[in-house]
């Protein structure tokens, strides 16, 4: 009986460190086009470290507030001199277009060529909003998105290292 008890433990602690070593690269997830009309892969950003979030060009209220709280992610990278990069995927593959988001990234104040803006299908939308663990549903009635306002830390191998939830940023809060 103690043994069996014993390699029950065994069975889950390896269980948690090996999904906790799973890369985001690994996924079959398909392609997406960026904000330059560029095809782009997650497989792209491998050897970087990487911050990324869900936004829909259309919302009004709590998107740009993402925007700005990466802004914010992105001044204090820099401060402690640690490069990364910033990709934000639209939960809107019905509406958005990779010329929506190169306007929206003007409209944001986003200037940093280290930031991607992505558009994929709503199958490879959802995949990877599953992985990053980001919830959303849309209102048949208005089009408006629901969602989980999250930025989620990689490490240069794709695997998740940190999550930040909320709106708000505090500048004390630790990244990478």
């Amino acid at each position: 009986m103690i043994f069996k008890s014993v390699f029950l433990v065994l069975v889950m602690f390896s269980a948690n460190v090996l999904a906790s070593e799973v890369s985001l690269y690994d996924a079959k997830i398909g392609e997406f086009k960026s904000d330059d009309e560029k095809s782009v892969n997650l497989k792209d950003f491998a050897g970087k470290k990487v911050v990324i979030s869900m936004v829909y060009t259309s919302c009004q209220s709590a998107c740009p507030l993402m925007i700005k709280k990466l802004l914010k992610i992105e001044k204090k990278l820099k401060e402690e001199s640690v490069n990364a990069q910033f990709v934000v995927v639209s939960f809107d593959s019905k509406f958005d277009t990779p010329k929506k988001m190169s306007l929206f990234r003007v409209s944001q104040g986003i200037t940093n060529p280290n930031w991607k803006l992505l558009v994929g299908n709503d199958k490879d939308t959802r995949f990877l909003s599953n992985l990053l663990e980001i919830r959303y549903s849309r209102n048949p009635e208005d089009e408006t998105i629901s969602h989980d306002n999250k930025v989620i830390f990689l490490n240069e191998k794709g695997v998740i290292v940190q999550t930040s939830e909320g709106l708000s940023y505090d500048s004390k809060e630790k990244v990478f």
